[in-house]
C-alpha cells in the first residue's frame, strides 16, 4: 500500500516570514536610534566637558579704540576678565592663552598675565599696571581664582612693532580645574573684546 507523504504543515503552523522579518526590521531599526542617540549623547558631552565656562560670566572692558600712539608708546594693557559677584570660589591653572586677532598690523607682541590684588575697580586700559596690581605674572602656568570675592583679573598686553592697526577680538583660554575627583581641561573663548591698538 503506498505511503502518503505531507508536505504542507498543518493549519495554523504555517511560518510567518514577513511578520519576522518585520520584527527584525523593527529591532536593527530600534538598535540604530539608540545607537544615533548615545552618539550624539556622546559628543555633546564631550564638547561640554572640554569647553568649560568657568569664567562665562567675566566682565571685560568690552569695545576700546585707542588712540594712534608712536610705535615707541603703543604698548597698552586691556583688561579682559575681572569676576563679578561673590560665589563660590573656583581655582583654574591656565595652560595656554591665545588672543584672536582679526587685523594684526602692527606685528604686535601680545602677552597675557594675571593681576594679584586688584583694585576694586581695576583699570581698563592703560600703559601701566602700577598701581592697579599688587603684583603680576604670566598667565600661562598660572592660577587663577574666579569668584569668592577674589581680587585678581586677566589683561592682555598688546606692544605694536611697527605703525599700522591691531584688533583683539577675543581670547582662548585653556585651563584645568578640579572637579570632584576628576580633573577638567578644555578651552573657553572670552568673546565680546574689541581692543584696537594703532601705531603711526
Amino acid at each position: 500500500m503506498p505511503t502518503t507523504i505531507e508536505t504542507s504543515p498543518p493549519a495554523g503552523d504555517a511560518p510567518s516570514a514577513p511578520r519576522s522579518r518585520r520584527r527584525r526590521r523593527a529591532a536593527a531599526l530600534l538598535l540604530v536610534i539608540a545607537l544615533g542617540l548615545a552618539a550624539v549623547g556622546g559628543v555633546q558631552g564631550w564638547r561640554w566637558w572640554t569647553h568649560p565656562t568657568v569664567l562665562g560670566e567675566a566682565e571685560g572692558f568690552g569695545w576700546f579704540v585707542a588712540d594712534p600712539l608712536a610705535v615707541a608708546d603703543a604698548s597698552l594693557y586691556y583688561l579682559v576678565a575681572w569676576p563679578l559677584g561673590d560665589d563660590a570660589a573656583t581655582t583654574i591653572t591656565i595652560e595656554d592663552a591665545a588672543p584672536v586677532l582679526t587685523t594684526d598690523g602692527t606685528r604686535a607682541d601680545i602677552s597675557v598675565v594675571v593681576c594679584r590684588g586688584a583694585d576694586e575697580e581695576p583699570m581698563g586700559v592703560g600703559p601701566s599696571l602700577a598701581g592697579w596690581c599688587e603684583a603680576t605674572e604670566p598667565a600661562v602656568g598660572a592660577t587663577f581664582t574666579w569668584g569668592g570675592g577674589a581680587d585678581e583679573a586677566l589683561y592682555v598686553l598688546v606692544t605694536a612693532q611697527q605703525p599700522g592697526r591691531t584688533r583683539l577680538t577675543a581670547v582662548d583660554l585653556t585651563y584645568s580645574y578640579e572637579v570632584g575627583p576628576f580633573t577638567r581641561r578644555g578651552t573657553e573663548r572670552l568673546e565680546e573684546q574689541v581692543f584696537v591698538l594703532r601705531a603711526r
